[in-house]
C-alpha cells in the first residue's frame, strides 16, 4: 500500500533549500552574513550542531541573499565532512538585508542526519573488506588486473566455475555430455554405470526432462564454453581440459549469460542460505576470489561520507542495507510493517539516527526522501497504482560528472521480487527495460530507461 502525494505532490522534486515549520524563540541568536565563506559556514556549523535555532541577516536582496545561503549550504558540507546541508525558512527583506531563520526543527534535523551519516558510513567503511589480510590482498590483485567491474565479474565465474568442475569432474562429465547425470530429480529408474575406475549410481535424464530443471539449458550452454575436451580414463577418470578465460569471455553469448543473477545462484548458494548480495564472505575452500564491485574500492580509499561523490553517497546508503525490506528488525535498517506514519525534518532524522524507522512502501519512500534532502540531492517520488507501489528516484553525478537517474526501491533499482497480481503490472515487472521505464515514467528530464551501469558508480 502507498499515498499518492508526498511532502512536495507526486513526481515533485524534493526541495533542498527552503522550508516552513515551527517558529523560532525570541531568544534565537542572530548572525551578519556578507559572504559565503568557509569561516562563516563553521560558525553556523557550531551554533547549530547541538539542535539550536540560528537567524541569518544576509546581504542583498532576496535574489543576491539566496545565492549566498545556497552557497553557505555547499561551504557547510566540508565543515561536517558528511554533505550534510542546513534547511532555511526565508522571512523578509529589509533595507540592504535580508533575514533568513534556520529554525529548531531545522537546525534538529541538521544535528541527526549528521549523527545518522556519519554512522552509516562507518559501518559502510567497515564492511567493504571483512577477510584476512591474504584474501584482501588478493581481491584488490583482481581488481587491479580486471578493472572494468563486468570483466571481474566474469572472471571471477570463471574462476569459481573451473575449481566446482576441477573438484568434481564425473558430475560435470555427465551435466556436459547431457546423456547421464548422477542425481535423481525425478522418477526415472537409477542405474549403476561404470567409468573408469568409478561404478556410480546414476540417473538417465532425457533431452525433454532437462527442461524441467531451472538453468540446466544455461549450464550446459556454460559448460560447452568452458570445457574444451572431455574423456574417459579407464586409469584416471575422467580427463578435462578447460578454455583460458580469454577463450571463455569471448563465446558467443556468454558475457549475457554469467550477468544473469540467477546463474549465480545455482552454482553458488546452498539451500537458501544466503542472497546474491551477501555474497561478501569467503566461499567454500578454494575460493578465494569473490566479485567485488569498484565502488568497494572507492569507499576503501575515503576518509569520510563527504569525500564520495553523489552517486557514490546513493551506492554507500545502498550497501548498508538500511532500506532493504525486512520483516523483523534488523541491526541496523528499516522494518516493513503497516502501522507507521510519514515524518518529516527532525522527527524524521531523529527515527533514522535512532534506528526506529518502519512502514510500508510509502514509508521506505518518505524517509529515503527526507535523508536525500539533507545531503542536497535532487529527489523525486513516485508511485504507481498498477503496481500498487511507491518509489524514489534520485538524480546524481558521478566523479566523472556523469548524471545518472536512478530508482531507489529498498535499494538501487526497481525491485524484481514485488509481488503484483493483475496481468499489466506482471507485464510491467517481467523485464529490467519495462520496469525502468515504470519507475521513471513521469518525471521531467527523466529517460525512459537505464543510463547507468555498475562501473558508473565512482
Amino acid at each position: 500500500p502507498f499515498v499518492i502525494v508526498g511532502q512536495n505532490g507526486l513526481n515533485a522534486p524534493v526541495s533542498v533549500i527552503e522550508s516552513s515549520d515551527t517558529v523560532y524563540a525570541a531568544s534565537t541568536k542572530t548572525i551578519t552574513v556578507k559572504k559565503a565563506n568557509s569561516s562563516t559556514a563553521k560558525k553556523i556549523h557550531n551554533l547549530i550542531k547541538n539542535g539550536k535555532a540560528l537567524k541569518l541577516k544576509v546581504k542583498g536582496n532576496s535574489s543576491a541573499s539566496k545565492k549566498i545561503v545556497k552557497g553557505l549550504q555547499e561551504k557547510i558540507k566540508g565543515v561536517n565532512k558528511q554533505d550534510v546541508i542546513f534547511k532555511y525558512r526565508k522571512d523578509n527583506t529589509k533595507g540592504k538585508y535580508t533575514y533568513y531563520t534556520i529554525t529548531k526543527d531545522n537546525a534538529k534535523a541538521y544535528m541527526y542526519a549528521n549523527k545518522f551519516v556519519d554512522k552509516l558510513y562507518k559501518i559502510v567503511k567497515k564492511s567493504t573488506f571483512t577477510f584476512d589480510a591474504d584474501v584482501t590482498a588478493a581481491l584488490k590483485a583482481d581488481m587491479a588486473t580486471y578493472p572494468d567491474d563486468d570483466v571481474r565479474r566474469y572472471h571471477l565465474f570463471y574462476e569459481l566455475v573451473s575449481r566446482k568442475v576441477e573438484r568434481n569432474p564425473r558430475y560435470y562429465y555427465y551435466l556436459y555430455t547431457g546423456e547421464y547425470a548422477p542425481f535423481a530429480y525425478r522418477g526415472v529408474e537409477n542405474n549403476i554405470k561404470t567409468v573408469g575406475n568409478y561404478t556410480i549410481k546414476i540417473l538417465e535424464l532425457k533431452n525433454d526432462e532437462i527442461n524441467y530443471f531451472p538453468d540446466m539449458k544455461n549450464r550446459k550452454k556454460l559448460l560447452k564454453a568452458l570445457i574444451k575436451s572431455v574423456s574417459v580414463n579407464d586409469t584416471d577418470g575422467i580427463d578435462m581440459e578447460l578454455y583460458s578465460f580469454n577463450e571463455f569471455i569471448n563465446t558467443s553469448g556468454i558475457k549475457e549469460l554469467v550477468l544473469q543473477e540467477s546463474l549465480w545462484n545455482t552454482w553458488f548458494i546452498r539451500n537458501g542460505s544466503c542472497s546474491y548480495s551477501s555474497m561478501r564472505s569467503v566461499g567454500p575452500e578454494g575460493y578465494f576470489k569473490i566479485y567485488v564491485p569498484n565502488a568497494i574500492m572507492t569507499v576503501d580509499k575515503t576518509n569520510s561520507f563527504g569525500d564520495l561523490s553523489d552517486a557514490m553517497k546513493i551506492w554507500a546508503i545502498d550497501w548498508s542495507g538500511y532500506f532493504e525490506c525486512n520483516f523483523k528488525r534488523p541491526a541496523y535498517g528499516m522494518i516493513y510493517t503497516d502501522r507507521a506514519e510519514w515524518q518529516y525534518g527532525a522527527k524524521a532524522m531523529k527515527t533514522l539516527y535512532k534506528n526506529k524507522a518502519e512502514g510500508v512502501c510509502s514509508n521506505f519512500a518518505n524517509m529515503e526522501q527526507q535523508l536525500f534532502e539533507q545531503l542536497g540531492i535532487t529527489c523525486f517520488y513516485n508511485s504507481s497504482w498498477t503496481l500498487n507501489h511507491a518509489w524514489t528516484v534520485v538524480k546524481v553525478k558521478n566523479s566523472k560528472g556523469k548524471t545518472m537517474w536512478i530508482p531507489y526501491d529498498y535499494g538501487i533499482g526497481p525491485s524484481e521480487s514485488l509481488c503484483v497480481s493483475s496481468q499489466e503490472a506482471k507485464k510491467i515487472m517481467s523485464t529490467e527495460k519495462s520496469r525502468y521505464k515504470e519507475y521513471l515514467s513521469g518525471i521531467k528530464g527523466a529517460p525512459k530507461k537505464k543510463n547507468f551501469k555498475n562501473s558508473d558508480f565512482n
